[in-house]
């Protein structure tokens, strides 16, 4: 199946990808990817792709790839040298995609060659043998697996061939027109301020007066009733405003009472008698 080194029990490591896939040991987890066939389930493949070590665990669903040249005996096998378990001890391309070359169609007896070991690669490398199939490494998780891609052309969602119609004429470009000139905006008109209103008269609360004489004295206000019980109401003919109400006359006057007269003031009893009475 091919050279080792001389130690009888190490390195420990697998057969590389194509003698693995004449091997069969692992045929229920390796796919073949056909670019010449119509559907994009056999020409394409995109996912994980996991080391030999991986094979008993049911997450790696895939761990060997043969991508199939319908055209010659001689096809691509690829496969992620994943570092650990039964390959812990690999000496060349751990932990990288590797890419290997074998005829017979993978069953017969030929000589494989390594053409390429890849840690990413999201630019694409081109499979040698195929015109337009390009392997993508997108990412790498070191002693577990790869995520790859395998795509021809458009099918697989590469890119799409350059378009052969010919390019859209330009547009023309229209010239600009001038500037329209604005006429000048027309300057606000200028307001006169308005007259300062005149100043109102003072309001004179008459009904607020109880002095004749100082009641009399302003214009707005007169005096009706009599000089001590009366009150101060204004000209204008507006409802007087209520006056405070006048001391009630003191009772028991000894100079009104004989006479029969209420007090109309301050009653002195007492003195001159020119001087007595109520005042």
């Amino acid at each position: 199946m091919g050279y080792s080194y001389n130690n009888e029990s190490t390195p420990r490591m697998c057969f590389n990808a194509a003698k693995n896939f004449q091997l069969g040991w692992y045929s229920d987890k390796t796919i073949t990817v056909t670019p010449s066939a119509a559907t994009q389930e056999e020409a394409c493949f995109a996912g994980n792709l996991y080391g030999t070590a991986f094979y008993g665990d049911a997450f790696a669903q895939t761990v060997g790839i043969k991508v199939n040249d319908s055209g010659s005996s001689t096809d691509v096998y690829i496969m992620f040298n994943a570092k650990t378990g039964i390959q812990s001890g690999t000496v060349e391309g751990g932990n990288q995609v590797m890419v290997v070359t074998a005829p017979g169609e993978g069953t017969s007896y030929g000589e494989s060659t390594l053409v390429q070991k890849i840690t990413t690669n999201t630019a694409g490398y081109p499979l040698p043998g195929f015109s337009n199939t390009v392997l993508y490494v997108d990412s790498n998780t070191p002693n577990s697996h790869a995520s790859i891609r395998i795509e021809t052309g458009s099918l697989c969602g590469g890119p799409t061939p350059n378009p052969t119609t010919a390019p859209p004429t330009n547009v023309p470009t229209p010239q600009p027109t001038g500037t329209p000139t604005l006429p000048q905006p027309t300057s606000s008109p200028t307001t006169a301020p308005p007259p300062n209103p005149p100043t109102p008269s003072p309001t004179v609360n008459c009904g607020g007066i109880s002095v004749k004489s100082e009641c009399n004295n302003n214009a707005a206000c007169v005096w009706n009733g009599n000089p001590k019980t009366g009150f101060c109401a204004s000209t204008t003919g507006s409802p007087p405003s209520p006056s405070p109400p006048s001391p009630s006359p003191p009772t028991g006057c000894p100079f009104c009472a004989p006479i029969g007269q209420e007090c109309c003031g301050t009653c002195i009893d007492s003195g001159k008698p020119s001087r007595r009475g109520c005042f």
